[in-house]
């Protein structure tokens, strides 16, 4: 054990960084966690206690960590092992999609929303779930739900189902499947959302390594120049959904920079309302759709 002086050794691992962080306020942020998560302390804690000891195992263990982040640009969230997501911690292992803020921000808006409409009691469809982040939030705002989450890999049901009990949340249920193909052949609900892979294959390439080399690209990319998906879940979704005289879109989808014609395809569906949201860069990034 030996005393440690915090505020340089967080200068110290930050200069390390910068060459997988994009400036130097992002490099110290990122030092900050890891040592928030070595020491299992707030910054607070530790700025009123800067002369706390390191153990060998945690020196060691830290050197691994700035390792495996600045040698192998392993995503920071691999290396914390969760996530804040609406007001829940969701567990994080690779290779499963890593949740997003872009994703957060609809999500706590489509809550918002439904909370609006006095509309708190429903069933809800999850595909491409991935962490199961997107129906969790949901199904702990609205505990009267019921939610269902759907993907195709064992894997991300796995981690998802880790989630459910992680957070304590019963109203959800993770099922293995290929979109809608597993569900009962009676099954209906009043409102599917997904985060579906949007990615071109040729996107990829331009991907930063630490998502490139290390997230599942199925969770990413989608034949069709990345429209797949979307036109599945606009296809089959209309055969499960009970109409619903409210003003919450039926089917809420998330979208990349290569959709921002996803509009153009809306009258083929013929959708009763199709309206694309931009998130707090002004960028497209879900749809809305009644049907």
């Amino acid at each position: 054990m030996h005393k440690i002086d915090i505020l340089k050794l967080i200068h110290n691992i930050a200069s390390q960084l910068e060459s997988c962080c994009k400036d130097k306020i992002n490099a110290e942020q990122e030092a900050w966690w890891l040592v928030e998560k070595l020491t299992n302390k707030s910054k607070t804690w530790l700025l009123t206690n800067p002369n706390r000891s390191l153990s060998a195992s945690e020196q060691e263990q830290l050197t691994q960590w700035i390792t495996d982040r600045v040698r192998h640009n392993k995503p920071l969230a691999y290396i914390l092992g969760s996530v804040p997501f609406c007001d829940l911690e969701i567990l994080v292992k690779p290779p499963i999609l890593i949740p997003r803020p872009e994703t957060e921000e609809w999500v706590s808006w489509l809550i918002e929303q439904l909370k609006q409409a006095n509309f708190t009691k429903f069933t809800a469809l999850d595909l491409c779930c991935g962490s199961g982040c997107i129906g969790l939030a949901i199904a702990k705002a609205f505990p009267e739900s019921k939610i269902i989450g759907i993907d195709i890999n064992p894997e991300a049901i796995k981690l998802s189902n880790e989630n459910k009990n992680h957070n304590k949340i019963k109203n959800i249920d993770f099922i293995e499947s290929d979109l809608f193909e597993n569900l009962p052949s009676n099954f209906s609900c009043n409102l599917i959302v997904s985060n579906p892979p949007y990615l071109a294959k040729q996107e990829l390439a331009n991907l930063d390594p630490d998502v490139k080399d290390w997230e599942d690209h199925m969770a990413l990319v989608a034949q069709d120049e990345g429209m797949y998906f979307y036109h599945k879940i606009f296809t089959e979704s209309p055969k499960l959904l009970v109409p619903i005289n409210i003003s919450i879109p039926q089917i809420v989808v998330e979208i990349g920079p290569s959709q921002r014609t996803i509009e153009n395809i809306s009258p083929v569906y013929k959708f009763k309302k199709f309206i694309l949201y931009k998130d707090m860069q002004h960028q497209g990034r879900w749809v809305g759709c009644w049907i």
